[in-house]
């Protein structure tokens, strides 16, 4: 659990990973709220009053939304992708002509 934390919030504030990051530091929340907090839940507002719980919406947003503009998976996504995109293009194009 201890390495969850500490490589998905390092690979968080990178961008690196960060939909497997923040979907495996979600995860750790439920299990937070289920085993540490579960007891003084009484009603939703209580529930959606947790530290935990307003984690797990800002992992969920990210393992959604992806990554911002300034993050690694952004760069690499430019990087080396758009590069294999264009020659899958390429590809495609020389197999349509032929």
């Amino acid at each position: 659990m201890s390495g969850v934390e500490f490589f998905g919030g390092l690979f968080l504030l990178l961008g690196l990973l960060t939909r497997i990051s923040a979907g495996a530091l979600g995860i750790t929340m439920i299990v937070a709220i289920r085993s540490a907090k579960w007891a003084e839940v009484d009603s939703l507002e209580t529930l959606l009053g947790f530290d935990e719980f307003e984690y797990l919406a800002l992992f969920l947003w990210l393992a959604i939304a992806g990554p911002g503009v300034l993050s690694v998976d952004h760069w690499l996504q430019r990087r080396f992708g758009r590069s294999a995109d264009a020659a899958a293009a390429r590809a495609a194009a020389d197999n349509t002509a032929a």
